[in-house]
């Protein structure tokens, strides 16, 4: 059965460095990683104006986050998204 884990690291290279060590176990067939992906970026409005024309009509649907209300209500709005 697949697993779908989602991380949050409190330093910008936290993931990248998570990723290196399941490569690792993986090398050693301790665990199977079929796909990963690492996204981060600086909190801000700044970047988030930046990000969300990247999204215009992709379809992509915000699933969950741990944001404060505020915080999601900003990405919703940015991504155009009802709750």
């Amino acid at each position: 059965m697949a697993s779908l884990t989602v991380w949050k690291f409190g330093t910008p290279f936290g993931a990248d460095a998570a990723l290196e060590k399941m490569k690792l176990l993986q090398e050693q067939q301790l665990i199977v990683v079929r796909d990963a992906a690492v996204v981060s970026w600086e909190a801000g409005d700044a970047v988030l104006d930046r990000v969300a024309p990247e999204f215009a009509g992709s379809g992509a649907e915000l699933i969950s986050t741990n944001m404060s209300d505020d915080q999601e209500a900003r990405l919703r709005a940015a991504f155009q998204q009802e709750d």
